[in-house]
């Protein structure tokens, strides 16, 4: 019924915290059988830190991350490729729709949902980034990040002493630089950005 097999992200056959397709919640389970195939999951890991639990599953050609009760959180098309109709159908209709005007030939390689809304990225674009609320309605468009990962020691000594104040049990999982601010993002994925002074701003 499950199968536990290698991923291409992960260096070890059989993780440690690989999990068989009946030992993640419901939620989830009925969440593959309709949209894909049970029996093309590849990988099921089971995540645990800093009080938070998730799933990051591989399937078919897809990567699906599901937090604690089973509800989907993202899904990206592996090496660039394009969601499919029944996944895009998840979102609201305006999404799509905003896409197929502006970006006409362009699939969706990537959807998220956040705190606002969903995050959508596009196949053959990465560095175009739209954000769009839960009605749908686009407010924000990034096409132009040119952003450089850098070490946490190469933030601004303000900066960094404001993460050890403030999230000192927190795991930085990146920080990025742009030519005007920073923006540091942990395992738990909260954000936040600096100006280039050091000082914060979200």
């Amino acid at each position: 019924f499950a199968r536990s097999c290698s991923d291409d992200d992960n260096d070890e056959p059989n993780p440690a915290n690989s999990i068989k397709f009946a030992e993640w919640p419901n939620t989830a389970q009925l969440f593959v059988q309709k949209h894909f195939n049970e029996n093309e999951v590849d990988l099921i890991l089971k995540n645990t830190s800093e009080g938070t639990e998730e799933y990051n599953v591989t399937v078919k050609g897809y990567k699906i991350d599901f937090d604690k009760e089973g509800s989907w959180e993202k899904i990206e098309a592996k090496d660039n490729g394009t969601l499919p109709v029944n996944i895009l159908a998840l979102v609201p209709t305006p999404v799509v729709g905003y896409i197929e005007q502006n970006y006409p030939g362009i699939g969706i390689n990537e959807i998220k949902k956040k705190d606002y809304g969903y995050k959508v990225e596009l196949a053959g674009k990465p560095d175009v980034e739209l954000k769009f609320d839960f009605d749908g309605n686009i407010f924000k468009v990034d096409e132009d990040d040119n952003s450089e990962k850098i070490s946490i020691e190469s933030l601004p000594a303000i900066s960094q002493a404001f993460i050890k104040e403030h999230f000192a049990a927190n795991t930085v999982k990146e920080v990025k630089k742009d030519k005007d601010s920073y923006e540091v993002v942990f395992r738990d994925k909260t954000e936040v950005g600096f100006y280039a002074s050091g000082e914060w701003k979200k």
